[in-house]
C-alpha cells in the first residue's frame, strides 16, 4: 500500500478514535501534529502540496467577466442569488440568537433580518451601504 494511503488512514484513525480518550484538545489538530511529526521523523516520502501543483502565485488580477445580459443569464444567476437570500434569512436570526445568550439582551429580528435579505438577492443592484439599517 502506498505511503500516502497509510497517513491519509493513521490520520482518519486518529480523529475517529481520540474523542474517545479525551475531548481536551480538537482531534484534527493532534492528527495533523502527529502524522507531520511522524512523516518528519521516519523521513517518510509522501506527496506534498508543491509535488501536486504550483504553489507559487499572488492575488488574483481584477476584472470584469465578460457576461452577456441576457435573460438566459439571469435564469443562470436568479437561483443562486435567491439561494444566497436564504442562507443570509437562516444565518440572521441564529447569530442574533449567539448574540443574545452571550449579551443577555433581546435583539430584534425584523430589523436585523431584511436589511440583510435584500442586498444578498440582488448584489449587482444594490450598493454595499444599503444593508445598513
Amino acid at each position: 500500500m502506498d505511503n500516502t494511503r497509510v497517513l491519509i488512514a493513521l490520520t482518519v484513525a486518529i480523529i475517529y478514535l481520540l474523542p474517545k480518550l479525551t475531548t481536551a484538545v480538537p482531534s484534527a489538530l493532534v492528527a495533523i501534529f502527529a502524522v507531520a511529526g511522524i512523516v518528519a521523523a521516519a523521513g517518510i516520502d509522501t506527496k506534498t502540496v508543491g509535488d501536486m501543483g504550483s504553489i507559487a502565485g499572488g492575488l488574483p488580477a481584477f476584472h470584469l467577466p465578460q457576461v452577456r445580459f441576457t435573460l438566459g443569464t439571469f435564469y443562470v444567476i436568479a437561483p443562486y442569488s435567491l439561494i444566497l437570500a436564504a442562507i443570509g434569512l437562516i444565518e440572521s436570526p441564529l447569530t442574533l440568537n449567539l448574540v443574545d445568550e452571550i449579551t443577555a439582551a433581546a435583539g430584534s429580528r425584523t430589523r436585523n433580518r431584511w436589511p440583510r435579505a435584500r442586498p444578498t438577492s440582488s448584489p449587482a443592484c444594490s450598493p454595499p451601504w444599503a444593508a445598513a439599517p
